[in-house]
């Protein structure tokens, strides 16, 4: 056992020795299977490692699948490798369900046709450890009432940083205490694509449970979460959901959900660990920044990837649900991996990116956006992560190296996605679980804080401005300064910035947008629009395909009279019975006909059809109307009749058995 080739061991080793003796020689062990079977004769190694491994579960024609393998290895060592590999890929394995194969094939993974739609995608830059963005964007000049500035400085002290060096910026706002702030001295691309137009900054936001929060109620608002927690804060930021209406999905994979029920063709990629805020039903895929690595990348290993498929096959309607599951995701998974390696051995980039972790995973996520169509996708979510930000101690040294980090691989990528024609259909975010606090440790560093300032670049981001409100007040006299520390109060919650995201990606219905943020509602004043986040598209939007026609709706029901529905020129029938017609009761029933929410414009104009032609005519005609009360009344004295009939029998029947007694 070794940590090459993806295998068993505290870290993951990619460079590995590319032969058998090779390995043997100088590959780094972490423990050895010791496992010796009682007989050589490959049934029973076979039978044996089934009864251990399954529980004796395996069925018959997989052992004799793994039986064959294991004589056409040479038996020994080599055949005792290749039938543990394969045992450990069946479905009794992985579950604890009997299998009966159904003899069907299953059939191939096939690279998904281009969507047609128009693509874009957000890129999730998750800043691990509580970022200090209150060091990212300063107020710098021209403030109102008093140097913000010269505040900033008293207030973070060994922390501040030098008012010459920061890079100046325009707020253009009338909501900021400055007219200039300055960026730090190493974001020299942010500052470019801020001037340019392309980035944006939020202003003072954070997890926040409901709106007028205060120094006094602070605590007791928010006692459903813990604030300065790094992994509490971290699944806040990342599932938008403080009160768990949608428990165990994250904020994107709750927007790919719905997109795909809209018909988009949607990926959700994590180019670094396994984050929640790609949680939903749309499966995550996970690509190592180092690309994606071939199933069984060991060079010297014998090909069993068919043989894999075979021992996953169809299975009977009697076989469980739970095996069954197991082969077929093992199966899609098998055909993924394969396109996936296919398509980014064609698909590297024109920009040279730096050798960083985050230089690499946003290369990892350009690579993906190039071979955006052999995905087949048309809204992508991207995750990517760079840890590093918890700097209690030196913080200005750290977080200089970290900022210089985000600036240059964020730089790479705006230039990369321009290059490649979809600047204007990317939007990349970056967030962290809080900020840090204003007032210096002890270290020289600084400790957990809470509301803080966050960028959104993109093409189409309405850039070189700075929404929210910034504070006004850096010191303990603040109105929204908790503690001595400094810990600021969100002006505004996560929900605000997402708000307008959201509606520019294609989530746009209000019902819709209540799914994705549950709690927006409560903040209805302080949300972010589109108009107010994004431009309208600079340039032309690539035609769609022509849709297909929609098809006919079926055949309702004869909830009318047999006689035909009246036109123009035939007059509704005026002595039919019929009750009253609704036009509620005719669009609920066209409603059931059709998919979903796919024709609305179908349902809005039938509904003005009926409203137009069916109404007055259903006025003229004076239907009479059957006369449900009596029938309710004619309906009851005959159950009561019936009742009563009933108790006389019963007392007869009473009187009978009491005669014989």
């Amino acid at each position: 056992l070794g940590e090459c080739y993806g295998g068993w061991g505290p870290t993951i080793m990619w460079w590995c020795p590319s032969n058998e003796n090779s390995w043997n020689k100088y590959s780094v062990k972490t423990g050895e299977l010791t496992f010796s079977p009682t007989s050589t004769d490959a049934t029973s190694v076979v039978n044996e490692l089934a009864l251990l491994l399954t529980s004796d579960r395996l069925n018959n024609d997989s052992r004799q699948i793994i039986t064959n393998a294991y004589n056409d290895a040479g038996g020994g060592n080599a055949g005792l490798r290749i039938a543990q590999k394969l045992i450990v890929s069946t479905p009794e394995f992985h579950s604890q369900n009997t299998v009966e194969f159904d003899g069907r094939s299953r059939p191939e993974v096939e690279k998904p046709p281009p969507s047609g739609k128009e693509y874009k995608a957000i890129v999730y830059v998750f800043l691990d450890g509580g970022a200090d963005t209150f060091n990212m964007l300063v107020p710098h000049s021209q403030c109102t009432g008093k140097d913000m500035y010269n505040e900033y400085q008293q207030v973070r002290g060994i922390l501040s940083l030098p008012k010459d060096q920061l890079l100046q910026i325009d707020a253009n706002s009338n909501d900021q205490p400055c007219r200039k702030f300055g960026l730090h001295p190493e974001f020299t691309n942010l500052h470019g694509l801020y001037n340019n137009k392309d980035l944006l900054f939020t202003a003072n936001i954070g997890v926040l449970a409901e709106p007028d929060v205060t120094k006094e109620n602070w605590w007791t608002k928010h006692e459903q979460t813990q604030l300065f927690a790094h992994n509490v804060q971290a699944d806040e930021v990342q599932k938008v959901d403080l009160f768990n209406s949608q428990a165990g999905k994250g904020m994107l994979g709750r927007m790919m959900d719905i997109l795909s029920q809209k018909g988009h063709q949607v990926n959700s990629l994590s180019v670094e660990g396994t984050p929640d805020v790609l949680n939903g039903a749309i499966p995550t895929t996970f690509v190592s920044s180092d690309g994606v690595t071939t199933f069984n990348p060991i060079p010297w290993a014998p090909d069993i990837e068919d043989l894999i498929k075979v021992l996953n096959n169809g299975v009977s309607y009697t076989s469980g649900l739970f095996g069954e599951t197991w082969s077929r995701l093992l199966h899609q998974t098998l055909g993924e991996n394969k396109i996936l390696v296919n398509a980014l051995q064609n698909s590297e980039p024109t920009q040279t990116f730096p050798d960083t972790d985050l230089g690499n995973q946003l290369k990892t996520v350009a690579r993906l956006t190039k071979m955006r169509n052999v995905l087949g996708s048309d809204r992508n979510a991207f995750y990517v992560e760079l840890g590093g930000f918890d700097n209690h101690g030196n913080l200005n040294s750290e977080f200089r190296e970290l900022v210089i980090e985000v600036d240059q691989a964020i730089g790479k990528f705006a230039a990369e996605m321009k290059s490649q024609g979809i600047w204007n259909n990317v939007v990349l975010v970056g967030i962290s679980e809080f900020a840090r606090t204003l007032t210096p440790n002890s270290g020289q560093g600084s400790d957990h804080g809470w509301g803080g300032n966050y960028f959104v670049a993109g093409g189409e981001v309405k850039g070189g401005s700075i929404l929210g409100e910034y504070p006004n007040d850096l010191t303990q006299n603040g109105s929204l300064v908790i503690d001595e520390t400094g810990r600021m109060i969100p002006k505004r919650p996560w929900d605000s910035a997402w708000n307008g995201i959201c509606d520019w990606f294609g989530v746009t219905d209000a019902i819709d947008l209540n799914v994705v943020l549950p709690n927006r509602n409560k903040f209805t004043n302080l949300l972010f629009s589109k108009d107010q986040m994004f431009e309208s598209t600079t340039g032309p939007t690539p035609p769609l395909p022509t849709p297909p026609p929609t098809p006919p709706l079926p055949t309702p029901p004869p909830i009318f009279s047999s006689a035909p529905f009246p036109t123009s020129s035939t007059p509704f029938p005026t002595s039919s019975p019929k009750p009253m017609i609704k036009i509620r009761g005719v669009v609920r029933m066209i409603l059931k006909t059709l998919p979903g929410e796919a024709n609305k414009r179908v349902l809005k104009r039938a509904r003005n059809l009926l409203r137009a032609h069916i109404t007055p005519k259903l006025e003229a005609a004076s239907v009479q109307k059957v006369g449900i009360k009596k029938r309710k009344e004619i309906t009851q004295r005959k159950e009561t009749e019936k009742n009563k009939r009933g108790k006389k029998k019963v007392g007869r029947k009473r009187k009978r058995i009491n005669k014989k007694k």
